[in-house]
């Protein structure tokens, strides 16, 4: 093998082919060594999605270039359709490549799905050529139904528009008379995926697939980036008929004479996949694979396609089949980042990350949907939700859309869910000012309780999953004050909630008062047991922090710290029994003892949270002890969802669960005062609304809380609801609460700090 020049779209898709590749000519790169970089030389980063975004003229100019120091040059393009581009002197060097009329064949997305449809299930669709047309292919958008709008030529999601009820007609404005565009439904529970295929002469290899990272913002479908550490949670039959489609679809290009490298996107709908295109060239999401291949000293995909070429027996790489790819990666265009680079070397080692810069330089002119660079992690960035769809970290990327809109007005429910799921960073001089005035107190789930907007209180996050990435800042004005920043610009005041002074000190039996009670916002916790039956059992839930301990603290502990903090810190609201878990006679004593305890020395309410009893008549003791508030929180209506995540908790039945609450409303009423508590992000959104609609129905309070993975735990890396999601989550669970005349609660403004709700002075 001579020397082979690469052209392509970026430098980093050869990265580590040193050996293969001896030059490159691509779009971004670093314009250095043997790389030639057609945006360095024309001094601003283009798209390179659009038809001329490396022109004939500029390659054929650099393909001489190369020639004159590489006489014996061939040449290897990431797309070989776009050779035909080449003076005909230079096509004869070209490898690699197809027979034109099949890359054009495959190149459109008419073609493809026309072949396919004949062999697979493809995703449907409807060819439209006119404005006429389009009008009459969406019938059903009075109804809301939402389509995708496709050019039959475009890649990386250029092209692509999801149409609305309420975008359609300015989508039409921009429909283009002399394009061919596509109509297929846009179905929302639905993933897309990507696979690498190798056609040989005697053989088919398929690799490990990947999910793709694709964001619907301002009615486009953007491409962010390719994720093959999810794509094997999948189910293995979603894996096995991913696959089956794609040996279908390549034995018919085989017997076509289609050889080499072959990317399909299929969508997956209900752990079926469905045909969206083909791609006839190297993909995006090479460079992952490769580097899985490089680290196990196995042949490049760009090696293999040339092998292909070449009658290599296709058998003797068979077993590649089941590489283990344990990368990721995030692609960052003009639509999606506005932040400094220097953002990723704070990210934590657990996420350790690849810089690729492909020679970008944040002082230089980009073009709109212009590619800036990518990163690789170790780790996933995305993850099926209950309904099948797609959730992305919503750190990852920074897109200008409606729900950021939202924030710059200063809406408080979407400054919340942001608030909540995404975290918020301190800049050092916040931690300077703070450290004068104490120590920030550690609330539950790793955060920060903090108040804005005239008396929002919000949890948020400071150490979970890619927080170091978050939008959100708390930073020090020029005025001296703590202020909340979003995009560098300010949204409000900010108080901190700072620790308890008295949280290190011990009981006189060396029990301290941290595994006792914990003083957060308006209330006093606490925890009646320290420990967990299930956890003892090693059933305990999956998502939880809280570590398996054998201590055990006595009734005079508790009541010793409850003495203490009705003596020294008398200004919290009202106390919540709460905390770990005991068996269930055990656990209903004890809770009575501490509530008679408290009401004999203080008239503030108590609010219980704790596990569902067998016996009803407990509570009756519960409500004479002085228990003024009581939840037994169910945290999944669907059962079998609650049996995999929480293994022990889980087997409670759901109607001990309904009967406890029911009965409960006989002694504390139907206003508010009854509560259950659902983590939302776990289960089905529709089980997750009927469990609402269930509560809500016999007078109980529904409360919501954001699954939020946390370090250490089990499910560390399952990711949280979209932010989206969450908006839709609270009005339509607002508006089931309404009907029976409640509000997703509590109703206390300061214990909503944690939850899916707003004080209802807020409520619109």
């Amino acid at each position: 093998m001579g020397h082979i020049l690469w052209i392509g779209p970026r430098e980093s898709d050869v990265a580590g082919l040193e050996p293969v590749i001896s030059a490159s000519t691509t779009i971004f790169g670093s314009n250095s060594g043997n790389n030639r970089s057609y945006s360095k030389d024309i001094g601003i980063r283009v798209d390179h999605n659009q038809p001329d975004c490396l022109p004939d003229p500029y390659c054929n100019e650099k393909v001489a270039e190369w020639i004159a120091q590489y006489p014996d040059l061939e040449i290897l393009y990431y797309n070989s359709i776009y050779s035909s581009g080449l003076l005909p002197r230079y096509q004869e060097r070209v490898i690699g490549r197809n027979d034109l009329a099949l890359l054009k064949l495959l190149d459109g997305k008419s073609g493809a799905r026309k072949l396919a449809a004949k062999y697979i299930p493809i995703v449907p669709y409807q060819q439209v050529d006119n404005i006429t047309q389009l009008r009459n292919a969406v019938p059903e958008l009075s109804q809301g139904t939402g389509y995708i709008l496709q050019e039959n030529h475009a890649s990386g999601g250029a092209g692509t528009h999801v149409i609305q009820k309420d975008n359609f007609e300015e989508i039409v404005a921009a429909f283009h008379p002399e394009k061919s565009y596509f109509v297929s439904p846009y179905i929302e529970r639905s993933v897309s995926v990507n696979i690498h295929c190798i056609l040989f002469d005697d053989e088919i290899v398929i690799f490990p697939g990947s999910i793709q990272l694709v964001k619907v913002a301002n009615a486009k479908v953007i491409y962010m980036g390719a994720d093959f550490i999810t794509y094997q949670d999948l189910s293995p039959a979603a894996r096995e008929d991913i696959k089956r489609c794609g040996e279908k679809f390549c034995s018919v290009l085989h017997k076509m004479g289609y050889r080499g490298v072959l990317g399909i996107d299929s969508l997956l709908v209900d752990q079926h996949a469905y045909f969206l295109e083909a791609n006839p060239r190297f993909q995006a999401s090479t460079c992952l694979l490769n580097k899985a291949l490089l680290d196990k000293k196995l042949p490049s995909i760009q090696e293999l396609h040339l092998a292909a070429f070449n009658g290599v027996d296709g058998a003797k790489f068979r077993g590649l089949e089941r590489i283990q790819v344990p990368y990721s990666m995030a692609v960052y265009t003009a639509e999606n980042w506005n932040k400094h680079i220097k953002c990723f070397a704070c990210l934590p080692q657990a996420e350790a990350a690849d810089f690729v810069p492909d020679g970008y330089d944040p002082l230089e002119p980009v073009r709109e949907g212009a590619h800036l660079f990518h990163v690789i992690f170790q780790t996933n960035l995305c993850g099926i939700n209950p309904d099948g769809a797609l959730w992305i970290y919503e750190n990852l990327y920074d897109i200008e859309d409606s729900f950021s809109a939202a924030i710059y007005a200063r809406d408080p429910l979407y400054i919340k869910v942001s608030l909540l799921n995404q975290g918020v960073q301190f800049s050092q001089n916040a931690k300077w000012y703070l450290e004068k005035h104490g120590e920030i107190r550690r609330a539950v789930f790793s955060a920060a309780d903090i108040t804005i907007l005239d008396g929002l209180q919000v949890n948020c996050p400071s150490e979970v999953k890619f927080v170091t990435l978050s939008p959100w800042r708390i930073d020090l004005s020029d005025a001296g004050d703590l202020k909340l920043y979003y995009r560098n610009t300010e949204i409000s005041a900010v108080a901190i909630d700072m620790a308890d002074p008295y949280i290190k000190q011990f009981t006189k039996f060396g029990i301290p008062f941290q595994s006792i009670s914990f003083w957060a916002t308006d209330r006093l916790r606490i925890h009646h047991t320290i420990s967990c039956v299930f956890k003892k059992s090693d059933r305990g839930c999956r998502f939880c922090e809280i570590p398996k301990q054998d201590t055990v603290c006595s009734l005079a502990d508790i009541y010793e710290v409850i003495d203490f903090y009705l003596d020294h810190a008398d200004s919290f609201r009202h106390f919540l029994i709460g905390g770990g878990s005991e068996p269930l006679d055990q656990e209903a004593c004890r809770i009575t003892k501490i509530a008679k305890y408290i009401r004999s020395k203080s008239n503030k309410p108590i609010y219980l949270m704790c596990l569902p009893p067998k016996d009803l008549s407990v509570l009756k003791q519960w409500y004479d002890a002085g228990i003024t508030e009581i939840a037994f929180n169910l945290e999944l209506f669907d059962r079998v969802a609650a049996k995999q995540f929480m293994p022990g908790k889980g087997q409670i039945p759901l109607n001990q669960y309904l009967s406890a609450l029911e009965a409960a409303t006989s002694l504390w009423g139907k206003t508010g005062n009854v509560r259950t508590l659902f983590i939302a992000g776990l289960e089905r959104t529709e089980s997750l609304l009927q469990g609402i609609e269930a509560v809500a129905s016999r007078g109980i309070v529904p409360i919501l809380s954001i699954f939020r993975a946390l370090y250490g735990t089990e499910m560390g890396d399952i990711v949280p609801p979209s932010n989206n999601w969450l908006v839709s989550l609270f009005y339509n669970g607002e508006d089931i609460c309404r009907r029976y005349h409640l509000h997703l609660g509590p109703s206390c403004s300061a214990c909503q700090n944690n939850t899916l709700s707003l004080p209802f002075d807020m409520l619109s």
